[in-house]
Parts: C-alpha cells; sequence; structure tokens
C-alpha cells in the first residue's frame, strides 16, 4: 500500500509538471507573437523558436510517460510500476540509481542463468552468444518487428523513430551484459556507469510512450495527429543520439570514457577541499 501512495505521488508530479509547461508555453506564445525587437517579431527569431519548440517536445513526452504510465497502474491486480513511476517523476540521483540497480537486477538474473547454462555444457547456447558477438561487432541489422508493414505496432509516418528504438534496444542491452560482466556485483558501486544506465532508460522508456501516443493519435484520427509526429520524430533523434554517446562512455577504452579523469580531479579537489588552479594573475613577471 505504501509503495502503490508513493508511485501515485511521484506518478502526480510528471503529470503536473507538464500541464505548467503546456500553461507557460500559452503564457509565453502570446507574448512572443505580440512583443516585437529590431522590427521583428520575438516568434520570427529561429532561437525563440528552438526554444518553443523544445518546450513542446518536452510536454508531449512528459504527457505521454504519465499517459502511458498510468495505463499500466490501472491494469488489475496492482502491478509494480514503481520504475516507471520514478522515470515520469523526473529523477534525483537517488531515484537514477534506483531504476538503474533494479534494471541491473533483472538483466544479472538473465545472464548468470545463461552463464549455468553454458556451464553445463549447452553447447547451443554458447554458440549463439559466439555468433551474436561477431554481428555485434561487425553491424547487424537490428528487427524486432515494431514496423507496421511486419505487422507491429509503429505507424509508417515513425519508422525512423521505431528503427531507432530498436538499435537503441538492442545495443543497450548488449552495453548492460558487457558491463556487469567487467564489474559483476560490483556495479552497484559504479554511480558513474549506473547514473548513465539510468538515463539511457528514461530515454527510451520516452521514446515508447511518444512512439506508442503518436501511432494511436493517427489510427484513430486526432485532432493535430500531424504534429504528434512531428515532436515525436525531433524527440527520438535526439534520444538516439545521446543513448548512442551514453553507451559509448559506457565502454571500457573509449575515447567517450571520462570516469577516471573525473574521480582523479575531484580526488585533488577533495584532497585540498578547495579549488586548486591558480589564478591567471598569480604570476606577472
Amino acid at each position: 500500500v505504501a509503495m502503490n501512495i508513493l508511485n501515485s505521488g511521484r506518478f502526480s508530479m510528471g503529470s503536473a509538471s507538464a500541464g505548467m509547461i503546456k500553461k507557460l508555453i500559452e503564457m509565453t506564445a502570446e507574448h512572443a507573437c505580440t512583443r516585437k525587437q529590431f522590427n521583428k517579431k520575438l516568434s520570427e527569431f529561429g532561437l525563440i523558436q528552438e526554444k518553443f519548440c523544445f518546450m513542446a517536445v518536452k510536454a508531449y513526452v512528459m504527457e505521454s510517460m504519465a499517459y502511458l504510465t498510468a495505463g499500466m497502474m490501472d491494469r488489475p491486480g496492482l502491478p509494480d510500476c514503481s520504475v516507471e513511476a520514478a522515470m515520469v517523476k523526473g529523477t534525483n540521483e537517488i531515484l537514477r540509481m534506483y531504476i538503474a540497480l533494479t534494471g541491473m537486477q533483472h538483466a544479472g538474473r538473465i545472464l548468470t542463468d545463461k552463464i549455468k547454462e553454458i556451464k553445463k555444457g549447452n553447447v547451443g547456447l554458447a554458440l549463439q552468444e559466439l555468433v551474436n558477438k561477431v554481428r555485434d561487432t561487425t553491424g547487424r541489422k537490428v528487427d524486432y518487428g515494431i514496423m507496421e508493414q511486419r505487422g507491429g505496432l509503429v505507424h509508417p509516418s515513425l519508422q525512423d523513430s521505431g528503427k531507432k528504438l530498436e538499435e537503441n534496444v538492442y545495443y543497450f542491452g548488449t552495453t548492460v551484459r558487457g558491463l556487469l560482466t567487467r564489474f559483476g556485483k560490483t556495479i552497484v558501486d559504479e554511480q558513474l556507469a549506473l547514473k548513465r544506465v539510468a538515463d539511457i532508460v528514461i530515454n527510451l522508456y520516452a521514446m515508447t510512450a511518444a512512439i506508442s501516443r503518436a501511432s494511436r493519435s493517427i489510427s484513430i484520427g486526432l485532432r493535430n495527429h500531424d504534429h504528434d509526429v512531428l515532436l515525436t520524430n525531433i524527440f527520438c533523434s535526439e534520444a538516439y543520439f545521446k543513448n548512442n554517446y551514453a553507451m559509448a562512455q559506457l565502454q571500457k577504452y573509449a575515447d567517450e570514457n571520462l570516469d577516471d579523469h573525473i574521480k582523479k580531479a575531484a580526488k585533488q579537489i577533495l584532497e585540498k577541499r578547495a579549488y586548486i588552479c591558480s589564478h591567471p594573475l598569480d604570476r606577472t613577471f
């Protein structure tokens, strides 16, 4: 009961935030369309247009996540939606750790079961894992069958976003397996890695929610459904590249992985209890 109350509180915060953004868009749009600078309306400036675009994208995605989570919570049997509710809230560091470790626990059980099967002499599974690794290194074509032409769930106008989601989901799985293989149970202490894992999970859930909502909007003929598609494709493109960069950071020897440098810099600061760089004018010669 207590967990369900907590989930409802987290969920309502995200829903309320989406409503606030929508109201702010209305208020600021009126100002931007009437106020002039340099003989041009504010609404004609590219940077102003960018701000309105991404305010709308954030509102749409937050609302979509809330809608999807509400549907899950309304299912009979009191399903556990604690991770989804945490993602809708807009997470802090503690909730990020919760999201990442909950997912890692599930992935860890799957990986452990596979290892046990291979140790028992399951040659077929061992060969399959080897083939998967070879395909991953050579660049595999990911297809989970969510495209409409295969009887899936995604409308053709969202095909590119659906493909980006499929690819992110697959390679996120391989990234998580790599992390568990590298760190084992000590993954709980790798907070920088866990933060990135949580960020990717949140993006994947948001992509799923937005694509699902936009596909439904088209299918039932909602007003302005083309705007749904536009906002979804913008978000999914951005999230796709953010996810790819975060997954690159999670590779041990990747140039994008700055964890050791970050820890080293933090250690030097904390040892001195201060900012330790000299001022440019400390020595003027």
